[in-house]
Order: C-alpha cells, then sequence, then structure tokens
C-alpha cells in the first residue's frame, strides 16, 4: 500500500484495482527496461507480465524452475520481495 500511495500520490486506505493496477503498471515498466537492457545481449528472452497474487497461503506452481528472491529494502516503505526465474527454454523442432 505505501509503495502504491507514493505511485499515485495519494492516500489510500484499501487495496483495490486502483492500487493493483498502480503496482502491475510500476511491473511493466520494470518489465519494459529488463526487456531493453536484455536485447544488446545475444540471449534470446521471453519476460512474463508482473502479476498481483493475494491471499492467504497461496502457492504459486513454478515446475521445477529454481527462483530467486531480490529483496528490495526502501527506506520509507519497507522490503519489498521480487522473485526471478530464468529457464533454459527447449529448442523446438522443425516441423
Amino acid at each position: 500500500m505505501n509503495l502504491a500511495e507514493i505511485i499515485l500520490n495519494k492516500s489510500l486506505r484499501v487495496l483495490d484495482m486502483t492500487v493493483s493496477d498502480a503496482l502491475v503498471g510500476l511491473g511493466q515498466k520494470f518489465l519494459e527496461s529488463s526487456s531493453s537492457a536484455l536485447t544488446t545481449t545475444d540471449l534470446e528472452v521471453e519476460l512474463t507480465p508482473a502479476k498481483i497474487i493475494r491471499g492467504v497461503s497461496v502457492g504459486i506452481p513454478t515446475n521445477g524452475v529454481p527462483i530467486l528472491v531480490v529483496p528490495l529494502q526502501f527506506e520509507d516503505i519497507g522490503t519489498i520481495y521480487v522473485k526471478l526465474s530464468v529457464k533454459e527454454a527447449q529448442a523446438q523442432l522443425a516441423a
């Protein structure tokens, strides 16, 4: 909520669609920056859109792909944990 308040520059009380949209929009900006940075490499990448998942004891299947958890510490809002995973794509066989 604190991060959404900073993004939207207003006080918020409820985690509603406005808050979710602001946070997903920020995730989209990270995605675009990452995509731009990775185009300068010889890597072929496919980035998935940012998502917000809410709930208690919610699990996300990773299909055995390791996840790197990156804590981002902000003085004003605390820690945000960004979860990243990298998977090598299987080569597609030509038909």
